[in-house]
Formats: structure tokens, C-alpha cells, sequence
């Protein structure tokens, strides 16, 4: 299960990474998604979170627990974009 995770994991940050269009560097952690982002973000001056455009809907509720949870204990700037679609 874990290696399958892992390679689960390397899959979605090749694609991610495919879809900026330059180069990157990835990093796989563990845990919470809110509380692995906010660690690695320890020395981030700002911090850009792009919601998925899945949602479909505007509002308080439009975007999920971690994003929110993100915006309310990152110790930098934090932007959020929305795509249109």
C-alpha cells in the first residue's frame, strides 16, 4: 500500500508539474494536506493557492476545510485564485 501510495503520489506532482509548463521542484510529504503545506511555506514571503475549478459554486462555501484552515494560520501572504470557468 505504501509503495503504491508513493507512486500515487510522484504521478500527481509529474502531472501537476507538466500542467505549470516550467521547471519545478516537487516534494512529496506526509500528513494533514493543511499542515504539510503550512510547514513547507515556513519561509515563504506569499503563498498562491489555485482552488481546482471543480467547485462549482462562489461564496463562504466554495472553497474546502484545509484551503481554509491555510488562509487563516499561513504566516505570510496568502492569494487565492480561482480559474474561471
Amino acid at each position: 500500500v505504501s509503495a503504491a501510495s508513493e507512486e500515487e503520489a510522484a504521478a500527481l506532482l509529474e502531472e501537476a508539474a507538466a500542467r505549470l509548463g516550467r521547471q519545478v521542484v516537487t516534494t512529496a510529504l506526509r500528513g494533514r494536506a493543511e499542515d504539510a503545506l503550512l510547514g513547507a511555506a515556513g519561509d515563504a514571503d506569499v503563498l498562491v493557492l489555485v482552488r481546482d475549478g471543480e467547485q462549482g459554486h462562489r461564496g463562504p462555501r466554495s472553497i474546502g476545510h484545509a484551503t481554509r484552515y491555510i488562509l487563516d494560520h499561513a504566516a505570510c501572504d496568502v492569494v487565492l485564485a480561482c480559474p474561471r470557468g
